[in-house]
């Protein structure tokens, strides 16, 4: 796990807070009292209607050495009754061991108060760490009604460390997602400031082209790396330095996707629509080739970190040979759908089921390949959907481990067959090919395995090979469960449909708080809270929904709290839920 920095959070009120607190990791800090608007003397201003309580603004991005930030909650309008209203927080500045150990509320705004403001002081560490996001959430309240109720905070490193670029993948969309023409931008200090609000499915990745001097003429693209709200965007440029400013606000830009398919991410083939047409002060063609590479680049020397933002726009179909890449654990390659407001302002990741949308890989062109193979070291899948959607006879996603000492992980995922057929035989939704390498390491959480197998076709649903940390994943299978043949620990995961061994092991072995539909006697005297012949209550399983139901108990309840695990700490379930004690077994928390 990445370890974090941490954030002091000190809750600023009009008055005192009822029974507000939060523990950070060394100390806790109490609320002190800020001025506010009252109620002039002796009025007498009945409220006709419930108030709304928000945050000022949905968002904002704060530097690790900014010290302190301050979060407004405000009201519409002064109440004749105290406003109460819970506060809870999440994210990765918040993870459990690195920033908050609890949190109770409600925060109480008196009568006669319009506004309470929470001061977060920002800790300065030495860390060389990604960007890290706080959300804090307005859950519940009495005596009003709720208006913006998130207000996000993220928080870049300032210590030097690997540099974030990003590219988008649209797939087959080659179209301006927007356009000036009437309105314009202005960019300053890298932040773009568009006149009118965007497009809700524009975000992290997306390509702006623009008249840095007015002009008249496309001169500048920047790459959008954080989005701040609807009409405000951080740019970069390819490598990721700091984007051109504008002389003076400009009616010529349009935003595009940076790829129409991971395969041509891999290749370095840019969106043929980028400054198709257009008329440049320089070449247009130099312009729109950013990425002057035709594979893989050393992510090491450039110092950089490769985020590949999914976006739901169709399904790629396409197989992906990531190859020639240069990596480390700190210099690796990431592919992710986008899934909160600084990355899109509507998520491109799926909700837990196949049906549900978000961006999806699938391969439908190429036989005998996998949809998505791995030949670099150092590669993070989160939040995607992956099939093999043609006959193929092989696995959805194969990672060719080689001698190094490198990374895979996957979380959040759902992989499975699309296609009826099985003329190629049973496949694996995951092999890892390692050759006994047991010093690279795989990290698969909180994903959907099913439907790449039958019972005309059994097989293995996950061969892992090499050192794997499997957790709170969920697998429904037609023959084996998962086969590790490195060491390997394995919790809170559950397999359904097994007709041979639902868990096997060929190193040494941890498993416990597991559960299946048969009887399985692996492992140790210490597995004692696994769950045994045990059938799930999800969702919808006839509809490939397998999102844990409320009404189940077998899974629910029964894992073990993995948020200060050591080998692998997490909070959130494959919705992005985060997880409440006792935890659910399997990839996806309780829905209702």
């Amino acid at each position: 796990m990445i370890r974090y920095g941490y954030i002091i959070l000190q809750i600023v009120l009009l008055s005192l807070l009822s029974g507000c607190f939060l523990d950070a990791r060394i100390e806790r800090l109490n609320p002190t009292h800020v001025t506010s608007r009252e109620l002039p003397p002796g009025s007498n201003t009945p409220t006709p209607s419930k108030p709304t309580v928000s945050f000022s603004n949905i968002a904002q991005v704060v530097n690790e050495a900014s010290g302190t930030t301050i979060v407004q909650v405000s009201l519409s309008q002064i109440s004749d009754v105290d406003v109460s209203v819970d506060l809870s927080t999440k994210g990765s500045a918040g993870t459990p061991g690195d920033v908050i150990a609890s949190l109770s509320s409600p925060i109480v705004i008196p009568a006669g108060h319009l506004a309470a403001q929470i001061s977060i002081q920002i800790v300065d560490d030495s860390d060389i760490e990604p960007w890290e996001e706080l959300i804090l959430t307005l859950n519940s309240s009495t005596n009003e009604v709720l208006g913006i109720a998130s207000h996000a905070i993220k928080i870049l490193d300032n210590d030097n460390g690997p540099i974030s670029v990003f590219r988008s993948i649209g797939p087959s969309n080659i179209s301006a997602l927007a356009s000036g023409g009437i309105t314009s931008i202005s960019i300053q200090n890298s932040i773009a400031s568009f006149q009118e609000n965007l497009p809700s499915n524009i975000g992290v990745g997306d390509v702006v082209q623009y008249d840095s001097d007015n002009d008249g003429l496309y001169d500048a693209i920047g790459f959008i790396s954080v989005r701040l709200d609807s009409n405000r965007f951080y740019l970069q440029t390819s490598n990721g330095g700091s984007a051109i400013g504008t002389t003076a606000p400009s009616l010529t830009w349009k935003v595009y996707r940076a790829y129409t398919s991971l395969s041509d991410a891999q290749s370095g083939t840019e969106n043929t629509g980028i400054l198709s047409g257009a008329s440049c002060n320089l070449s247009c063609a130099s312009l729109a080739n950013f990425d002057t590479r035709t594979t893989g680049t050393d992510l090491v020397a450039g110092n950089l970190i490769y985020n590949f933002a999914g976006y739901a726009d169709a399904t790629d179909n396409t197989n992906v040979d990531l190859a020639n890449w240069v990596t480390n654990n700190s210099h690796y390659i990431k592919i992710f759908a986008p899934n909160n407001l600084f990355e899109a302002g509507q998520s491109q990741r799926h909700q837990g089921f196949w049906a549900s949308g978000g961006y999806e890989l699938s391969n439908t062109t190429s036989s005998y390949y996998p949809t998505l193979n791995v030949n670099s070291e150092d590669v993070r899948v989160e939040g995607i959907k992956i099939s093999q959607g043609i006959d193929s006879g092989v696995e959805v996603v194969r990672v060719a481990a080689s001698t190094a000492a490198g990374t895979f992980y996957f979380d959040s995922c759902i992989v499975t067959r699309t296609v009826s057929t099985f003329i190629g035989g049973a496949i694996n939704a995951i092999y890892v090919n390692s050759g006994g390498n047991i010093n690279f390491r795989n990290f698969i959480s909180n994903s959907i395995f099913y439907g790449v197998n039958n019972a005309s076709n059994p097989g293995t649903t996950l061969v892992l090979n090499s050192t794997t940390v499997f957790y709170n994943n969920t697998i429904l299978t037609a023959n084996e469960g998962v086969i590790f043949y490195g060491p390997a620990i394995a919790k809170n995961n559950i397999v359904q449909g097994a007709t041979a061994n639902a868990y096997s092991y060929y190193d040494s072995f941890v498993g416990d708080y597991n559960l299946a539909n048969t009887v399985f006697t692996y492992f140790s005297s210490s597995s004692t809270n696994d769950v045994v012949s045990a059938s799930v209550h999800f969702m919808n399983a006839s509809s490939d929904d397998y999102r844990l139901r409320l009404t189940d108990v077998s899974a629910k309840g029964r894992g073990v709290d993995l948020s200060a695990d050591a080998n692998f700490a997490f909070i959130s379930d494959i919705q992005g839920i985060t997880r409440s004690s006792p935890w659910d077994i399997g990839a996806s928390g309780v829905s209702p």
